[in-house]
């Protein structure tokens, strides 16, 4: 069985599930930056997107491999898979290289305010550490 993790002895233990859904003791965050939220104006309802994240929410960064702008492109997005923004491109090297080596990296909004009609949202950029 792929994916699954049982070990049983005399009913000693019994774990069902992935291995990835067992809790990680030595886990925890880095902090690498905190930066803005690039992007904004150009992502289509981001109001409505981002009408639930507040201050301490945490939020999904992936890479946008098919930018044709910026190769290192990192795009940051909602807990439902909603695009909000990018890492600001002077800051997306290192984090994308990080991320193409296979380290996992999350955000996490630490401000948010709307100037204009504009969506000015703040946040840190954690490595993800087991």
């Amino acid at each position: 069985m792929r994916g699954e993790l049982i070990v049983a002895e005399k009913d000693w233990l019994a774990v069902k599930g992935s291995a990835e859904s067992l809790p990680l003791p030595f886990k925890h965050e880095v902090f690498l930056k905190e930066c803005h939220v690039a992007g904004t104006l150009h992502v289509d309802d981001v109001l409505y997107k981002t009408k639930t994240v507040n201050v301490g929410t945490r939020l999904v960064l992936k890479r946008d491999v098919g930018n044709e702008r910026d190769p290192l492109a990192i795009c940051v997005e909602t807990q439902e898979g909603e695009r909000i923004g990018w890492i600001p491109q002077k800051y997306n090297d290192v984090f994308a290289r990080l991320m193409d080596a296979g380290k996992r990296l999350s955000a996490k909004v630490s401000s948010k305010s709307l100037e204009d009609h504009w969506l000015n949202l703040t946040i840190e950029i954690y490595l993800e550490d087991f």
